[in-house]
């Protein structure tokens, strides 16, 4: 499939067999360096910035990262049995100690998620590759 933009900056997607639905006015919108089409184009088919990153994407990708770490339909859970651990602590078997040590480290790498989503946030602009892991480790 080849992709075309038209005067009016619509992107027409043709496959091989469908040259003839092409228009004279059409122009073919040029491929980026990976091979694939980009997200936006100017009207002579060259590639046009992508859209900056938002807040809200960056606050996607934070939940996508916590999601990963603590599912969501187990957090409830999780923190009633944390909160139960804490208010025993000092008489805690080994056993439920070393369960609020795991769950103590997995709410200090949330919470490292969320300052790295603050960060990230508050960069200008954001960077469009956000979502790679070396802004979040």
């Amino acid at each position: 499939m080849k992709l075309y933009i038209d005067p009016q900056g619509n992107r027409n997607g043709i496959l091989a067999n469908q040259d003839h639905l092409i228009k004279q006015d059409w122009v073919e919108c040029q491929k980026k360096q990976d091979g694939t089409y980009a997200d936006n184009y100017n009207l002579d088919g060259t590639l046009a910035p992508d859209d900056e990153p938002t807040v809200e994407q960056v606050v996607g990708e934070s939940n996508r990262r916590q999601g990963l770490l603590i599912p969501a339909n187990k957090v409830t859970g999780l923190q009633a049995r944390y909160n139960s651990l804490v208010r025993r602590s000092g008489s805690l078997t080994p056993a439920q100690d070393a369960q609020k040590d795991a769950l103590d480290d997995m709410w200090d790498a949330i919470d490292s998620l969320v300052d790295k989503q603050e960060t990230i946030s508050e960069m200008t602009p954001i960077p469009q590759d956000f979502t790679n892991d070396s802004y979040w480790i």
